[in-house]
């Protein structure tokens, strides 16, 4: 590739780095800075994945490309980094992904080299093709924030997630913990929106006030997905539950108010068991439990032990991080002002 090509490339990925100014108004305005926070970011590289492919055939010369786009990836998530750790004067945790197996096998050549960066980088959980189960990916990132989130409640550090994602699948990872200042951030080329749980449970019912001001909001964040369906307002494409159709919005937010009710406390095996038995029309039963194992991650919790051995791998990194640092050469680096985008061109 030549200069040009790269300044080109790093040009067009300047639309997915928002401004720091931007960046703080999501933080809020009366923060008690003496409660211990741990920022964990999942970040979904999907979007940006898509237009580095699109790329690659507009460029005068593309040799060593996936090299080049696996730095611009990195300068991404750098950019963030940066700021969510120097705001909070301490450590973020960062896990990569992509949204599905298609989205990996498309993108192999950029992947494997951002996966090999990252093994250098402290701070960054990379999720590697593994599987080519929908939806695996997030529901990883999922059993990875809440087994993060366990540690730090023993050291008493509240855990707020914020979510960089455009693939609604990722919407679930807003009630992974019970902070109010989760937040997923929709960067698109130009464009960026944010939703909040009040938002997302507003989109959901139809009315801000049934989350907002109910007794019942674990019950209710656990059955996202399956109260999303039911009133048919998360679902992309037509509803699978056909036997919806024609019912009034009302009566349905009735049926869910009984049931909350009637369920509240109960695990959530027994609240997806009972929403099924009580609410779905018998010939729909097998549809919805479809729908579930593929898009709920309560149905998916089998990815904890692939979670667990993440987070292993990740803790031996951090420790071969600090033994590195200890070295008079690494030392000596860290004391200069290195270019890495200099040395590439």
């Amino acid at each position: 590739m030549t200069v040009e090509d790269i300044e080109y490339l790093e040009r067009s990925m300047s639309s997915f780095k928002l401004k720091y100014v931007d960046l703080e108004q999501w933080f809020p305005k009366n923060e008690n800075l003496e409660v211990q926070k741990r920022y964990i970011i999942p970040f979904n590289l999907s979007s940006i994945l898509q237009v580095i492919s699109e790329m690659e055939t507009q460029l005068n010369d593309n040799l060593n490309y996936t090299f080049h786009a696996a730095i611009s990836l990195l300068n991404i998530v750098a950019h963030y980094k940066r700021f969510y750790s120097s705001r909070l004067n301490m450590k973020t945790t960062f896990i990569i992904y992509s949204h599905s197996y298609d989205v990996y096998q498309i993108n192999k050549e950029v992947l494997e080299k951002l996966k090999t960066m990252c093994d250098f980088i402290p701070g960054i959980i990379y999720i590697d093709y593994i599987s080519d189960r929908p939806n695996i990916y997030p529901h990883i990132s999922y059993a990875l924030v809440q087994l993060l989130t366990s540690t730090y409640n023993a050291q008493k550090t509240q855990s707020i997630i914020h979510v960089y994602s455009t693939h609604g699948i990722d919407y679930q990872l807003l009630f992974s913990t019970n902070s109010w200042e989760n937040r997923i951030i929709k960067i698109m080329p130009w464009k960026t929106k944010i939703e909040t749980k009040n938002m997302m449970m507003s989109k959901v019912f139809g009315t801000k006030e049934f989350y907002s001001k109910s007794t019942y909001k674990s019950e209710i964040e656990t059955m996202l997905i399956p109260f999303g369906l039911y009133m048919n307002t998360i679902v992309k494409g037509p509803n699978p539950l056909l036997n919806m159709k024609g019912q009034r919005k009302d009566k349905r937010l009735e049926s869910i108010s009984k049931f909350l009710i009637e369920n509240q406390g109960k695990t959530d095996t027994e609240l997806f068991e009972n929403f099924k038995n009580e609410l779905i029309h018998e010939k729909d039963q097998s549809i919805y439990t479809r729908y579930l194992e593929e898009h709920d991650y309560h149905m998916n919790k089998h990815v904890l032990e692939i979670a667990k051995n993440l987070l292993n791998l990740w803790s031996s990194k951090i420790k071969d991080h600090d033994a590195i640092n200890q070295n008079d050469k690494v030392r000596l680096l860290k004391n200069h002002d290195l270019r890495l985008n200099w040395l590439l061109y």
